[in-house]
Formats: C-alpha cells, structure tokens, sequence
C-alpha cells in the first residue's frame, strides 16, 4: 500500500483508540439498561455491540479487546437463546467480561501500529489493475466504515456508505453497484435479509456480494453463502486482500456480461428463426370452423405440428403430428410434413394417399430411432363420416351433446417413419351424426407435470370433458386447467391439443 494510505490508516486508528472509552461505556450501560428492564429488545443490541467491537477491535489491531468482546458476543447470544441471560450469575459474568474489555484497551492504547498491514508489495505488481467500480459498503460500525471507504476510495472506486441493512437495500435500487461490502450484523435489517432482499430485486443484474465479518463459527459462515452472498473476507481488512477479491470478482463480472450478450443474441436469432419456420408451415394454413387447435412448447421450437384443409369435394383433413426429441432437431421434420400436406392437398389426393406419403418420406429421411407419431382425419361433412388413423398418439375421444365420452379410438398403426411403403391399416370408420366434437391431442398432455412432479394424466381428462358444464366451451376449459396443473412451469413435452365441432 503506498505511504499516504497508511498514514491516513494510521489516522484513523487514532480516532478510534480515543473513541474506545465511550464504546465500552456504550456497552456497559446498555447491559445495565437491558438487565434492569429485562429487556430483550436492548439485549439483541448488547449482542449487536459487542459483535460490533469485535469487529473493530481485530480491524485497528486490538486482538485483546477483539477476543474478550467475542467472548461477551458468544455469551449473550448463548444465553439469550437459552432464555437465562437476566440471571445474577450471567450479569456478574457479562460486568467481568465489560471489565476485561477496559483491561485490554488501557494495556493497548500507547500500540500504534499497523502489523498486520505491513505487506510492500505494490498492487500492479501482482496484476491487480481493477477498474473503477461502484462500490456500496454497508456496516453499522462507523470506525470500519470509514476505513473500508477511505481503502477503497485510494484505489479510485465510486462508494456508497449504508449504517444498516434496510439503507443498503435502498441505496442499491437507487445506484445498483457493481459489488456490494456488507457487514454481517446491523441494527434494523440484517445483512443476511439484506442480501436476499437485494439479489432478488436486481435480479436481471450480477451484483455480487462479499461479507465483511468477524464471525469464524462454520455456520455463520455458511449462513454468508446461503443468504445470497458471494463470498466473505474476515475482518481486518487487509487492502491487498480486498482488491484481490475485486479483481476477481470484476472478471466474474465481465464474464456474465459476455455471457448475456451471448445469450441475448442467441435469443433474438432464435426468435428470427422460429418465425421463419413458422412462416413455412403455417403461411398459407386454412381456417376452418369448428376447429380449435392450442399448441405449446418447452423451447423455442416444436417438434409437434397440425395442417388441415377444406378439400375442393367437401372433405376436411386435420393431421396432428407429433416426432420424437424436441427443439430444432424435432421441428425440422415439421417442415417435410407441411410442404406435402400442402402439395398433395392442392392436388385433391386422398387422405390415405397424403398419410401414406408423408410416411414414405419420414422413413427415408429420419435417422434411425426417430419417428412421428400422428392422427389423420378425414370429415366428410354431407355423409356426417369420420376416417380416423390413429398411428402412436393417445386415444381419440368422441364425445356427445351430454358432454359424454361415447367412444374412443387407440392408435391402431405404428407411427410414421418407423415402416417402409404405403399405410395398410384400415381407418377407424366412424358416424358422427349424434356426435358433437372429436378430441384428440399429443402426449405432452397428459405427460404435463405440475411444479411438483405429478402428471396430468389421461383419468383427469376424462372426468374433465365428462363433467364440464354444458353451456361451456370445451376446448377452453381443458387448455386452461392444464396450465393451471403446469402453473407456470414450462411443459417437459410438446403439447397439442385438437377439439373439432361438428
């Protein structure tokens, strides 16, 4: 550290060895006051104190007085939580302790030296260059406060000074520093609240967070990390020590920065992406009434998809897809699906003849082990005729004016892609003149997991459709209860869910 630091360090250690007499008196009638009134309230700030002095004490080279005042610190906090602290016995023990304190100072008071903070090496020489930061130091202890300002000031850094832990959570919404000093115990709010308070406010920011303390038991230490800080440096203070860490931590810094903008750019070319293959498969889709189809994916990419079209001869075709993986890899088949839905729709070819295509065409292209699962039906509305494939989705619904579950239709052929050649099942052939919607979705419906685990599952779907009210939309009432099953957690699978009125 240069000279000019140390005298000014010096200084300040004289301000504090004239200041010791009264901080002990301080403590002393706090006792007083605390055992006179059985306070339990002035007994938390004798804990405070003397945690305080502790702290002072090992930071201006009064080990004497900093040992007795843990001791006092252990003591109180000892017996405060065994509920005996008022005893006769206890006050006789804390005036003991409060008398060793004035003991260790007057056998101290003459020593001004800084032995602990004689280390000549020169910052630049160890590459500690740190650029200039903003800096909050929060800790109730005036005497520490000032020399953490005064040591972080020499090396060029912006500071903000908090007393307590409720100011330092306003001052860093107010300024958001870059790395916050916090002491460990303060009057109003203590650090431990302050850190959780402060990360989740400046969540969308990496503010780290290092404990100044004079605390050494595992679990105090622990309770450092665990309540949100970053990492800790045990009082004294040395400056060399501190600006290590600042330099450290102003990398960490630099790489969270890097690795927001990576993903922020990561985040905007997948966007593009997704609206272009979105643009692909679903530019040109045709509205039909009746249909309502809600889809919903874990990530940028679906590897679900559903075409439909009004043919030229009456019929509707609806075909749900559903390939195996997810993201991009998954999404990209949807592409082969889309363009010939599309091309063999326009030329008015057959429902098995399009279902049977597509699954020539997934059997050569997808690598082995991959697979899409699908429903194809096909609507002729004037015969009020149904043909269903159903290839590796879960059953097909057929429900009633009742709300009533009359039928339901499991998959009775294997999923595209898997065999070679033409589709040879026959269809489901179904009447639907008594029937008033066809339900049918992916499995990522009734494989969604709430927030603890528990899948959503084919039973709860069911008893929903069989006991929604009758004057109720269906297809509103089971999208919204699964994501109220989700609440708020993403899906693990692709979920599409199709409900047609006929």
């Amino acid at each position: 550290m240069s000279d000019e630091l140390q005298k000014q360090l010096a200084v300040l250690k004289d301000n504090y060895l004239t200041s010791l007499p009264s901080k002990i008196d301080d403590i002393r009638k706090t006792w007083a006051s605390a055992f006179a009134s059985r306070d339990d309230g002035r007994s938390v700030e004798l804990h405070r104190k003397a945690h305080s002095l502790a702290g002072s004490g090992s930071t201006f080279d009064q080990n004497e007085l900093s040992s007795v005042s843990k001791q006092l610190e252990s003591f109180v906090k000892e017996h405060m939580d065994a509920g005996d602290l008022f005893s006769e016995k206890n006050s006789d023990e804390i005036g003991l302790l409060i008398k060793e304190m004035e003991n260790s100072y007057a056998g101290n008071k003459s020593k001004n030296n800084f032995s602990n903070m004689q280390t000549r090496v020169e910052l630049e020489a160890l590459g500690l260059k740190v650029d200039k930061m903003k800096i909050l130091i929060a800790d109730d202890d005036i005497d520490n406060r000032n020399r953490m300002e005064l040591i972080v000031k020499s090396s060029g850094h912006e500071v903000y000074l908090a007393a307590d832990g409720k100011e330092a959570v306003e001052l860093s919404l107010l300024h958001r520093p870059d790395i916050i000093l916090m002491d460990v115990i303060m009057p109003v709010m203590t650090g431990y609240d302050a850190a959780r308070q402060i990360k989740k406010a400046l969540s969308d920011k990496f503010v780290p967070i290092l404990f100044l303390t004079a605390v050494t038991d595992n679990e105090s230490l622990a309770g450092c990390i665990s309540s949100g800080g970053d990492d800790f440096i045990n009082k004294p203070v040395h400056p060399l020590i501190l600006n290590a860490k600042l330099a450290a931590f102003q990398r960490i810094t630099h790489m969270y920065e890097k690795l927001d903008e990576y993903q922020r750019k990561n985040e905007e070319e997948m966007q593009a992406s997704k609206e272009v293959l979105e643009s692909v498969i679903y530019g040109n889709e045709h509205k039909i009434n009746g249909l309502n189809i809600w889809a919903k994916s874990p990530g940028h990419f679906s590897g679900d998809t559903h075409m439909c079209r009004q043919m030229d001869n009456g019929h509707i075709y609806v075909l749900l897809c559903d390939f195996t993986g997810h993201g991009l890899p998954a999404a990209i088949g949807t592409v082969f699906v889309a363009d010939l839905f599309r091309t063999m729709t326009s030329n008015n070819a057959p429902a098995i003849d399009v279902l049977s295509e597509i699954n020539t065409k997934m059997n050569q292209i997808l690598p082995t082990g991959r697979y899409c699962a699908a429903i194809m039906m096909d609507y002729f509305p004037s015969k009020k005729e149904v043909l269903l494939w159903n290839c590796g989705l879960p059953d097909v619904y057929l429900v009633d004016e009742h709300r009533k579950i009359v039928a339901n239709y499991a998959s009775h052929n294997v999923p595209l892609g898997v065999l070679p050649g033409a589709i040879n099942s026959e269809p489901y052939k179904i009447s639907v003149a008594d029937i008033r919607k066809i339900v049918f979705f992916s499995d990522g419906i009734t494989e969604a997991e709430d927030p603890s685990g528990n899948m959503y599952g084919e039973e709860k779907l069911v008893n929903l459709i069989e006991n929604t009210v009758k004057d109720n939309d269906l297809f509103t009432v089971i999208k919204k209860d699964v994501e109220i099953f989700l609440d708020g957690k993403k899906p693990t699978d692709d979920i599409s869910l199709v409900v047609f009125k006929f």
